[in-house]
Order: structure tokens, then sequence, then C-alpha cells
């Protein structure tokens, strides 16, 4: 297939490509990063690579290379500005975002896999249900919703292009940005220190990103299949717990407790039947190996 992948030199976008491309799929890049400066692994990855060094807000720089390229499936992962959640940024990604989607329509592109995020369920407890599409709880969870509702006015529905929305959950893994939970965690550890954890006892839905990567891909060859999915493990794990284990793996005695009496101020997860039925997906890495998988990546890029 001919995959339209945006965000690709990012931490989960880095690893669609490689999927793509091992299987065999041609795939069209659009980067602010050209192919020499991109990741390692991107810029000296092999297969069928077509790159566009340009911004996403200029249609008139990668126009003509998509009508040629004329995608089966675009992959939309890019979100400039992470965690700049600020209105201005919110609605430039925004205003980005609808104007690729409106180019690639009148193109005739059938199939959209759009990155979410579990944010916008807007809940703080209990299970997040992937028939519930919740609402806005801030400009970054707005922005989202309107791309969202947008899609639903355009594609989705009979004789119209299909669209998968994808709700991202608490994505780590290797290469994840080092002011995100668990690299500041390990990192810590690593060096002696006791991680400053404000609010051990909440409790996130954690996911690894090689998981992520396989249900991004898996939806992009489904170009039938339309609706709203959640990506997440299925259940909450608390930041304590997290700490005990990376604690337990580096073999330290740095630990962090909190008092079990004490309400945690979020605690949610993941339903995941539906992306079961109908892609075939259940997360593969638990959270002790995810955690293992990277405190290596770190190690090996401290040397």
């Amino acid at each position: 297939m001919r995959i339209l992948l945006t965000g690709a030199t990012g931490f989960v976008g880095r690893r669609v490509a490689y999927r793509l491309l091992s299987e065999g799929h041609e795939i069209l890049i659009i980067s602010r990063r050209s192919r020499e400066d991109a990741p390692q692994e991107l810029a000296t990855a092999s297969g069928s690579i077509n790159w566009v060094v340009g911004e996403l807000s200029d249609t008139d720089i990668y126009r003509s290379r998509i009508k040629d390229f004329c995608p089966d499936v675009v992959v939309h992962l890019a979100w400039e500005g992470i965690p700049d959640f600020s209105f201005t940024r919110s609605l430039g990604n925004l205003q980005d975002s609808l104007g690729l989607f409106d180019l690639l329509l009148s193109l005739s592109c059938k199939h959209f896999v759009i990155a979410g995020t579990c944010l916008e369920v807007g809940k703080k407890y209990g299970p997040c249900p992937e028939g519930h599409c919740g609402s806005p709880v801030d400009d970054f969870t707005w922005a989202k919703h309107s791309l969202r509702e947008w899609l639903n006015l355009r594609a989705g529905g009979v004789g119209q292009p299909s669209f998968a929305w994808l709700r991202l959950f608490y994505v780590y893994g290797p290469n994840q940005r080092p002011g995100s939970l668990i690299p500041t965690i390990l990192n810590d550890m690593i060096a002696g220190r006791k991680p400053n954890i404000r609010q051990p006892g909440n409790r996130n839905d954690f996911i690894f990103v090689d998981d992520v990567a396989e249900a991004l891909t898996i939806a992009a060859l489904q170009p039938n299949v339309s609706g709203v999915y959640n990506v997440g493990s299925g259940f909450s794990t608390s930041v304590a717990e997290v700490c005990s284990m990376a604690s337990d793996i580096i073999g330290n005695d740095t630990t962090i407790s909190c008092d079990i009496r004490e309400k945690a101020a979020v605690d949610f997860w993941a339903e995941i039947n539906r992306i079961q039925t109908d892609f075939g997906w259940k997360p593969k890495t638990n959270l002790r190996l995810g955690i293992e998988a990277t405190l290596k990546a770190l190690r090996e890029s401290a040397v």
C-alpha cells in the first residue's frame, strides 16, 4: 500500500514507519526535518521511502508530491509542540491538520488513521469506554475533538472515506521525551536520586510504544473500518508501583511510598474490547518488560 505518514520522526512515528517498511509498504513522509537529520534508524532505513521537507501548514510545498504519490491511506501522528498545550499551539495544530485533510479528501484519499489522546474522554476515574467520546477539558482536547468532529462531517459515512481514531493512553518506551514520567524516574534512580513525585498514588494506563505502533499499523491496513478506539493496557498502575518496579529492576533501594488511604487524583484506564474485536489487537509487552527496555535504551544512549 501507499501510505502517507506525518510525525514519522517522533517517538511513536518512527516505529510505525519501521513496521510499514518491513511489511513492504511504500511511505511518503512529510517532516520539518530532512532525512539526513532524522533519527538514525530512519536516515539509514531501506525500503521505499519518499520524503518531503516542509511545514504541514504550507500545503503548496507538498501538494504536488501527495498528488503524484496518490496515497491509499494517511496515518496522521504529527502534533507539534507537546507538551505545550496552549491555545495558540493547539489552534495551530488543528489548522494544520484541517488543511492537510482537506487536501487529501480533494485527492480522494480513502482511509485516515489519526492519533487521539485519552485526555479527550475527560474522565478522572474508572474505565474509558470506546463508545464514549467525552467532552473537551482544555485547549488541547478541544482541538482534538474539533478535528474528530470535522472528520465525522466529511468521512466515515456510507460511500465516504473511512477513518479510525485511536486514543492513545500513557505511551512510554525507548526514545521518549526525557521529561516524561518514566524516563525521569529511571534517570533519577540511575543517578542515585529519589524521584521527585508529587502524587505517587495517581494511577495511569501505561502502554508500551511498540504495542501502540502495532495498533496504528493494523488500523492503517484495514481501510474499511471506522470508529473510535482505545490503545491502552486495559488497567491502571500507580506511579508508586512504577517507581517500585524500576527500583527493583535497577537494583537499588530508591523507593517511593504513598498513603494508600489517600484517594488518587486520577485513576482511569482504557476499555479495549472494540479494538480487540475489530483489529485483533491487544498489548503484548507488560510494564516490567517495557521498563527494562526503556532502561536499556537510556543506558545505551549515555555511553
